[in-house]
């Protein structure tokens, strides 16, 4: 990780664009060097296949079903303030949306 691990990271957060997921894959990909039993022949063989299991990982990330039916938050969404569901009733929280959000 000392040698390598800042490698991992940025190919990481290129492919992923995003911080926590580029955690996410540099964790799995040490993950998967230390169950990984081949030798390898030298750093640099260790470095391509570090570079490329994080390319792989990253691939893989993209692939899952629920990373492609999420959508940003949408700006007039972020405007409305929360409701303090403590101190009101559900229906008083519906209420506060807009009519097109409550569908």
């Amino acid at each position: 990780m000392d040698a390598w691990g800042d490698t991992v990271y940025r190919v990481a957060l290129a492919q992923t664009g995003s911080p926590s997921d580029a955690d996410d894959v540099y964790q799995d990909v040490f993950i998967r060097l230390l169950e990984h039993e081949a030798p390898f022949d030298n750093d640099e063989h260790l470095k391509a296949w570090l570079i490329r299991v994080t390319i792989n990982r990253c691939r893989d990330l993209t692939r899952l079903a629920w990373n492609r039916r999420t959508e940003g938050l949408e700006r007039e969404l972020a405007s409305i303030p929360a409701p303090d569901a403590f101190r009101a009733d559900i229906w008083d929280v519906v209420g506060a949306l807009s009519p097109d959000l409550r569908t």
